[in-house]
């Protein structure tokens, strides 16, 4: 696929010497875009991350079409979106390059964000979609010549880096808040009397998680509360961690396993029902604090200044214990080491609190 990939560019450049254009400026743009192509094609959390340049581009550019490049596994959370107008799902890889790359020019996109974008076929797919302009945040991607600027890496939330792509084209920023579909957005049901604490202990990555068996501690103090109900998220994958919790703490039953229960267009209103998620960094995380359910976020070996809370930051907190010199391994040699220094008694503590804010 690769050569086909090369031989394509180098025709693509034969006969459009002048495309990406370079330097992109508020002046470059000779009139506003009539549609621009969005990659947002990885993982959960980071998807959502991307939400917020939506909106600017309809504030900015209110007769453009916008076209959501998204991955095929989220395309129920998003297909209501008030400011998406198409949505094309992505298989992964190289995986249907061909057909999805005709579907991305049936579009005849002016402009091409790759905002959260796997390499290496994410450029060359915008490339050969036919955008005159192509941008990509500090990308370091072997195709990166074949952008339109090279964006500088900044110390700064990944929203912000973002929407510096926009800033590039003379956008004004008019939010910075994530939002999922419409659909999603309702408000949280009447209580039952009883307060619901939802538990994300998996993330895509082991050095994200918090050891089990700290979740396990932190549940057993959780449930000496009365009318207090654990619920333990996550996928099928994840299913085993919350069969390791409950059989240490002998199946109370006020501890319900939903692991692996909801489709992903179901977790939503999951998370709606829930007085407070305590979860590692991980797309959940990312959800509950774009729906406004009150979140405890455990960092250690990813840095929240770059990718924990950055709305409602009255209703989330963050404990963050540092750790971050985890990610000069290989990602092979990467463990919870950083995550074990977070204490049950702090993560506790700070549950507590939240929860006594709460009416």
């Amino acid at each position: 696929m690769r050569w086909l990939v090369h031989l394509l560019l180098f025709l693509y450049r034969r006969r459009h010497p002048d495309r990406p254009q370079p330097w992109p400026q508020a002046a470059v743009l000779p009139q506003a875009p009539r549609c621009v192509l969005v990659f947002a094609n990885t993982a959960l959390g980071d998807t959502l991350l991307c939400t917020p340049a939506l909106k600017v581009i309809r504030d900015n550019w209110p007769q453009a079409r916008i076209v959501f490049f998204v991955h095929q596994r989220y395309r129920e959370l998003f297909a209501d979106h008030e400011d998406i107008d198409v949505l094309i799902p992505y298989a992964g890889g190289w995986h249907g390059f061909l057909p999805t790359l005709m579907r991305l020019r049936r579009q005849r996109p002016d402009v091409a964000l790759l905002l959260h974008s796997n390499g290496p076929q994410d450029v060359p797919t915008a490339v050969l979609s036919g955008a005159r302009i192509v941008l990509k945040p500090c990308s370091r991607s072997e195709w990166s010549h074949w952008l339109s600027a090279r964006l500088p890496e900044r110390a700064q939330h990944v929203i912000e880096d973002k929407l510096d792509t926009l800033r590039q084209l003379g956008a004004r920023i008019s939010t910075t808040r994530m939002q999922p579909g419409q659909r999603h957005l309702s408000a949280r049901l009447a209580g039952d009397g009883w307060r619901h604490i939802g538990l994300q202990m998996g993330a895509a990555n082991v050095y994200k998680c918090w050891p089990v068996e700290s979740f396990t501690a932190l549940a057993r103090r959780l449930l000496e509360t009365p009318q207090l109900r654990i619920h333990l998220l996550g996928s099928a994958n994840e299913a085993a961690l919350a069969q390791q919790l409950a059989e240490s703490l002998g199946h109370p039953p006020e501890l319900s396993m939903d692991c692996g229960r909801y489709r992903i267009a179901e977790l939503p209103a999951a998370l709606r029902q829930l007085d407070l998620l305590i979860s590692n960094d991980t797309g959940p995380m990312h959800l509950g604090i774009a729906l406004g359910v009150p979140t405890l976020c455990l960092f250690a070996a990813t840095d929240p200044a770059r990718i924990g809370p950055y709305q409602d930051l009255d209703r989330h907190r963050v404990i963050f214990e540092p750790g971050l010199d985890v990610q000069k391994l290989a990602k092979k040699e990467r463990s919870d080491v950083a995550m074990r220094r977070i204490s049950v008694d702090t993560v506790y503590n700070e549950a507590q609190r939240m929860l006594e804010k709460m009416p």
